[in-house]
């Protein structure tokens, strides 16, 4: 059975070129024709010939390319954790490269970890600023005349939120409209209004209550970018 396999292995391989061979007669006949025709026109049948053996070339390249990404794919995990310290290797090396091992601050160049993080701290703070208290410098009384406004407006004015007029208010945004910090636009929350809209009404009261907490909602990360280098503060911004 073996020698048959073998035997028929042989015969195939005898029947087809390597690709690196094929690709030599195809570069040879294409470079041979292209001296030709630069010596009289070529021939309707020359011409056929020279797009057969470019479309083969180009097959041979794909065949070959796919070869070798196929040959550089890492194939030796085979059981268990045979390559486990081969592949905490990697993620080292990876770790290493995604930290900032120094930072020049103050004209001195640091290593310590929560020497950095002060330092980077202090520097975004001071550059982006920080939260400040709000106050109202008015009253709702001063604006609108209590005599010009009747009771009823004034109380819809100055009443808590419904989920009705939430509901205008959506139904008035574009379906297309940039989203908002969660990443959901107008669109999302018109599909799953019926599911969100208590989580909705919640948000509503909390805020008219002065009881929402707006920071999380208005809230973003600062991602340093590794650089290489001996690294400023400045250079992230």
């Amino acid at each position: 059975m073996q020698d048959a396999a073998r035997s028929a292995i042989k015969s195939w391989v005898k029947g087809h070129k390597l690709p690196n061979a094929c690709i030599l007669d195809c570069t040879l006949l294409i470079d041979f024709l292209d001296a030709i025709e630069e010596a009289r026109p070529l021939s309707t049948a020359e011409f056929t010939l020279r797009d057969v053996v470019q479309a083969k070339l180009a097959d041979l390249q794909r065949c070959k390319a796919i070869y070798w990404k196929q040959r550089s794919k890492i194939k030796r995990i085979k059981a268990f954790d045979e390559n486990t310290r081969f592949f905490h290797a990697h993620a080292s090396n990876r770790f290493r490269n995604n930290c900032i091992c120094s930072l020049l601050f103050q004209g001195t160049q640091v290593y310590d970890h929560n020497t950095k993080a002060a330092a980077l701290y202090d520097f975004f703070n001071e550059t982006l600023g920080g939260s400040v208290g709000t106050s109202w410098d008015f009253q709702l009384q001063n604006l609108y005349s209590l005599d010009s406004v009747p009771d009823s407006c004034w109380q819809q004015i100055s009443g808590p939120f419904t989920i009705d007029e939430a509901k205008i208010a959506l139904d008035g945004m574009d379906n297309y409209s940039a989203p908002g910090p969660d990443g959901f636009g107008p669109s999302f929350y018109k599909a799953v209004w019926n599911q969100i809209k208590p989580s909705i009404q919640r948000l509503l009261d909390e805020f008219f209550s002065h009881t929402a907490q707006l920071e999380r909602i208005n809230r973003a990360f600062i991602v340093l970018i590794h650089k290489t280098g001996k690294l400023r503060l400045c250079s992230f911004v």
